[in-house]
């Protein structure tokens, strides 16, 4: 029987040899390399920053607000269920249905860091909350991936509704360790200042990690691979590439493939959530979840395609999918509020 010291010698090992991998595939094939770092640099600034910040700024300045409770009454009794008693919970629940996972783990570890909610808590609320938003399923994956807007919101009621089934089960099976909330040594930034300096971080860390799996997913995807190669490579790495993939696989599987990759998110959305979040909030929960989660989510979609049809059309999906496109001084003023949200951070810590 091997000791922690050795499977930790063992990991080790393992990481740099990847990274060796890493290099050696960047320099054999450095066109692919590039082209997959670039259309992660096009999603960002074409398709995620447009979507995703103005509803992170939205989130952070909601939760802040002394209503914020009342934008979450229909989540309460989902709150309730779920053992938390915070009064900004159901609305942190609102905004991680609408506003997808990145909303979700800004809005959960803003609750933790002001001492509302235990770490315990914050996790059983992540299993709930951590997914894709409806914009991003209804509008890209049904709409402009399967040609179905139906198949979109089917993929969006049986993510809703498996996450609540597993944040249910991880609020009873979930350890009792770290109960209480953490000691606020000062009070948080508030007001609109603190709102975009927050979401701008949250937007600089969000692209650096879809960048760097979309660099991932063009050197390991075999050149010339079937679809379904191409899928398995990008499922555990990347959801819209996944789904990307998946909208050109056979038309009776495109949309369980979808759903797949929706359920699971990859490894881009486990590492997004985990920048986001108070690292004493554990995600093995969150993890664990995802385990109970795939066969409920193909459950229920298959229960509500059995009851509605949905036809697909015969074509598959060619090409990259971009709500917007951003002008080249937009895309310079982002990286410019990048730099200075950054810096300031930088320099507190030290």
């Amino acid at each position: 029987m091997s000791s922690p010291w050795q499977k930790g010698r063992s990991l080790r090992a393992a990481w740099f040899l990847f990274l060796i991998l890493c290099m050696v595939q960047t320099l054999a094939r450095p066109g692919i390399a590039m082209q997959g770092a670039a259309r992660g640099m096009q999603l960002c600034c074409e398709t995620v920053i447009p979507s995703l910040f103005p509803f992170l700024v939205l989130c952070e300045l909601l939760l802040q607000s002394p209503l914020a409770s009342f934008f979450g009454i229909p989540f309460i009794p989902v709150a309730r269920a779920l053992g938390i008693r915070s009064r900004r919970a159901p609305a942190a629940l609102f905004c991680g249905l609408l506003g997808g996972f990145a909303s979700a783990a800004r809005s959960v570890d803003r609750m933790y860091r002001e001492g509302e909610i235990s770490p315990r808590e914050a996790s059983v609320l992540l299993v709930c909350c951590i997914g894709s938003s409806p914009a991003f399923i209804v509008g890209s994956v049904g709409f402009a991936m399967l040609g179905s807007v139906k198949a979109g919101w089917f993929l969006l009621a049986s993510q809703f509704a498996a996450g609540l089934m597993c944040g249910f089960a991880a609020s009873r099976l979930a350890p009792e360790g770290n109960a209480q909330p953490p000691h606020r040594p000062s009070p948080p930034e508030k007001g609109i200042v603190a709102a975009v300096r927050g979401a701008v971080f949250s937007m600089a860390v969000l692209c650096g990690y879809i960048i760097l799996f979309s660099f991932l997913a063009g050197i390991y995807t075999p050149a010339g691979s079937s679809p379904p190669a191409q899928y398995a490579v990008c499922l555990p790495l990347e959801v819209t590439a996944a789904c990307q993939k998946a909208s050109t696989c056979a038309p009776a599987y495109r949309v369980p493939l979808c759903m797949a990759a929706l359920s699971l998110m990859g490894a881009c959305v486990f590492l997004q959530v985990r920048a986001l979040t108070h690292p004493n909030i554990s995600l093995r929960p969150l993890a664990l979840s995802r385990i109970a989660h795939l066969p409920l989510c193909l459950a229920v979609l298959a229960v509500l395609m059995h009851l509605f049809p949905v036809s697909l059309p015969a074509a598959a999906f060619s090409g990259p999918v971009f709500t917007s496109r951003m002008p080249a001084d937009a895309v310079c003023a982002v990286f410019c509020m990048c730099a200075l949200a950054i810096c300031p951070r930088r320099s507190a810590r030290t």
